[in-house]
């Protein structure tokens, strides 16, 4: 893993990640991602990043594959960061799923509170 202090970093976010950052070139998408996001959830994403910056890791093996946040990598791309948060899974592959599942789903299950 690179140094977080190296100058070449670019990204943006809360200070507590920072110990948690990888270059975007050890990871790499899952052939597998439940939901593939199209342009108008890519250009959410990036807005939401340009916005408020990185509040939450993204979650992938140790080997650099991500589990959630296949989006995120590629919107974040776009705004020319060199760097992201990443937390480590350390589960087994069934847990895995799973987790990529509820990731993905929970989200709709809730309602909005107008």
């Amino acid at each position: 893993m690179t140094s977080a202090n190296q100058r070449d970093v670019i990204w943006s976010g809360s200070s507590d990640l920072r110990p948690l950052l990888r270059p975007i070139a050890e990871l790499r998408a899952t052939g597998a991602n439940v939901r593939p996001h199209g342009q108008r959830s890519l250009d959410g994403i990036e807005h939401s990043f340009k916005a408020c910056a990185q509040r939450k890791p993204i979650v992938a093996r140790p080997d650099g594959t991500v589990i959630a946040g296949n989006g995120t990598i590629e919107a974040i791309q776009r705004l020319g960061w060199t760097h992201v948060a990443v937390s480590i899974f350390d589960g087994t592959p069934e847990e895995e799923a799973q987790f990529a599942v509820f990731d993905n789903r929970t989200a709709e299950l809730s309602d909005w509170n107008d």
